[in-house]
């Protein structure tokens, strides 16, 4: 059942679960179909990668639609950029790097 509308439905069965496993299953023959296109050279994988990126954008867009998905993320508030920064930038200068213009 493919939905039109923007409104969720927050009842995710079973089969959307599936439904996200193949998703990522295509992501990854999508992935390894790249590999072996040798830069989009070799046609067969190339197709092949091609098609699986489409069908995981194609699944992914309704999947998500079924799936309650959370706007905010643990962790990665105002506090926690901050936290994370101020460890990055301690880490460069113990580290004695220097960030370069280019």
């Amino acid at each position: 059942m493919i939905m039109t509308d923007t409104k969720r439905d927050e009842s995710a069965t079973p089969f959307t679960w599936l439904l996200f496993g193949v998703v990522i299953a295509a992501e990854i023959a999508g992935a390894l179909g790249l590999r072996f296109s040798e830069r989009f050279t070799v046609a067969l994988p190339t197709v092949m990668s091609l098609m699986a990126f489409t069908l995981a954008l194609y699944l992914v867009s309704n999947v998500m639609r079924r799936l309650p998905v959370k706007h905010r993320l643990p962790g990665l508030g105002r506090r926690g950029n901050r936290v994370r920064g101020a460890h990055r930038c301690l880490g460069i200068a113990r580290a004695g790097e220097h960030r370069k213009r280019v």
